[in-house]
């Protein structure tokens, strides 16, 4: 399913007035399925989008396990669609609940899921929960027949009594007109595609079986797509029949991790769209609101700067524990959302994607993108007239039909179509900051300007971001043990018992004061961190006296 993107109020002060009073009284207990389950001290997933499962299964033997990624989110796993020039949503399009898709089959990804489990990295499944096809006849990757038309699904099997019908719809037309009308966005379709009904008890067991079927291989949790169509109670009745995770890598009556793609600007208090509260109680929600407020800051949109986001976890909609926190994301590259960042603007991708990892709030995600094409919408997108405004990103898949190998080239980054931001020296040791820090608060706070921020994890990391052409000549407090440090964002330790620094070298005098040279203007990236993992060996000195 293709998710609707509402547009945001950009008033943020009024709008987070009532935000505030309304977040203080929600609970702070962890949910159950607020667990992602990483190992030891991860904290970060990535969003291998498109990947095949044996390339992810590389990826996470080769790079992600050693560098301290925390899991994996994959594209979705149930077949779908079959269609001549594959489209980014046509992987959305649900034919049956057999695991047979461009990325792979069965074996490959249970042979993925075990191969991640065991260098420590998680396997988290993008589903579609609420919607089939739209009403044509055809095929999916795994040769199962569909007739759309008619609402007949046999390899499910659904027929049209497992869907919403104009009854409880109260359009003329069968579809959403109107996004913020509750009744319409999860009783309606969305631009003709066969909606499911969810309340049906027959419908749940069918979702809930796929899912176990997941759980059993090893799975840690899902990512829900466009759950705001789906009514909350009715996934909560699907989820009550999910099994415990799989014992032979978690811990016993381990809880699926769950987390919900909510368009859910509108319908914070007074809003009369969907409310991210009404799904607190069945998961973690992506945090569209707070990425907005990031986001507008390092792009200045708005009057917006990074010196106001000291404040963000009191602007936040939803609790830490309870939000999945990101930059970028397959829906801000293939619609036409106007205000992103991706790997088109790299170093405010890299700026904005260090705050995130250097700032406590939520289990951070991290986008890794392909170079996609644009194509036309194939014949029965164009059904609707909404629909025929979609974005038809192209699918980066071979004349196989499978999407096309990663190669890693000598210098680790990826070879086109694949961006593989993640593989970015940057954000890769940002990762690392981020794991080293654990739940250290923020302390030492500093703004030099609109534009130029700096804080430390107590006495566990530090960060200065400079979103401008500013030339920085400062002492910084920042918080860590007096010593020498290597900055990670412009180079690394090496070396073996003589470790050394590849980038540059930040001298902390006893006390923790620093002072740190950074030019804006020469320096696009923009950024200094460091952290207690990082400081080099002190260097000891022999003087032979005669």
């Amino acid at each position: 399913m293709i998710n609707i993107v509402l547009n945001m109020n950009q008033n943020y002060f009024l709008s987070f007035l009532i935000l505030f009073t309304t977040t203080t009284v929600l609970t702070s207990e962890l949910d159950p399925f607020d667990d992602p389950h990483f190992k030891e001290d991860r904290t970060t997933i990535v969003n291998l989008f498109e990947w095949r499962f044996d390339e992810i299964a590389r990826e996470c033997e080769r790079f992600l396990g050693s560098r301290g990624y925390g899991g994996v989110l994959t594209s979705p796993v149930w077949e779908h669609e079959l269609i001549k020039n594959p489209l980014v949503g046509n992987r959305y399009g649900l034919v049956s609940y057999k695991i047979a898709t461009r990325y792979g089959d069965e074996t490959q990804l249970a042979d993925m899921v075990k191969r991640c489990n065991n260098v420590g990295v998680r396997v988290y499944v993008d589903c579609n929960v609420g919607s089939t096809t739209f009403p044509y006849e055809g095929k999916g990757f795994g040769g199962t027949p569909f007739y759309g038309a008619n609402k007949s699904y046999p390899g499910v099997p659904y027929t049209y009594e497992n869907f919403n019908s104009k009854k409880v719809c109260p359009t003329e037309s069968g579809d959403i007109e109107n996004p913020k009308d509750l009744v319409q966005l999860r009783n309606c379709m969305l631009t003709d595609l066969n909606d499911l009904n969810n309340g049906q008890e027959y419908v749940q067991n069918k979702i809930a079986e796929a899912l176990n079927k997941l759980i059993s291989l090893g799975i840690a949790g899902i990512r829900v797509d466009a759950s705001y169509m789906s009514w909350p109670k009715d996934l909560g009745e699907i989820f009550k029949k999910l099994d415990n995770l799989n014992p032979k890598y978690f811990e016993p009556n381990s809880t699926l991790y769950i987390f919900h793609s909510i368009n859910y600007e509108d319908g914070l208090p007074p809003g009369p769209g969907p409310s991210p509260y009404d799904y607190l109680k069945i998961g973690s929600i992506i945090a569209v609101v707070t990425r907005d407020i990031v986001v507008d800051s390092f792009l200045k949109d708005d009057f917006a700067r990074i010196k106001q986001l000291r404040y963000l976890n009191e602007k936040s909609s939803i609790p830490s524990n309870s939000a999945v926190s990101f930059i970028d994301a397959p829906a801000y590259q293939f619609t036409e959302v106007p205000e992103g960042i991706n790997f088109r603007q790299p170093f405010l991708l890299i700026k904005a994607t260090a705050f995130l990892l250097a700032w406590p709030f939520g289990t951070a995600l991290v986008m890794s993108s392909y170079n996609y094409t644009i194509d036309p919408a194939p014949e029965f997108w164009k059904i609707n007239p909404m629909a025929r405004k979609w974005v038809a990103g192209k699918a980066p898949v071979g004349p196989n039909g499978y999407s096309l190998d990663v190669f890693i080239k000598p210098d680790s980054s990826c070879s086109q179509p694949w961006i593989c931001e993640h593989r970015w020296k940057p954000i890769g040791s940002m990762v690392k900051f981020r794991n080293v820090v654990g739940d250290a608060p923020v302390s030492n706070w500093i703004n030099l300007g609109e534009d130029v921020i700096a804080f430390s994890r107590e006495s566990k990391g530090f960060i200065l971001i400079v979103n401008d052409n500013t030339l920085v000549d400062n002492v910084f407090q920042t918080g860590v043990p007096s010593g020498k440090y290597c900055d990670i964002i412009s180079g690394e330790v090496i070396g073996g018992t003589k470790k050394t620094c590849s980038g540059r070298t930040i001298q902390v005098r006893n006390g923790g004061q620093a002072r740190i040279v950074l030019d804006g203007g020469l320096d696009k990236i923009g950024v200094i961190a460091f952290h207690i993992e990082s400081r080099l060996p002190d260097q000891v000195f022999l003087s032979i006296f005669k």
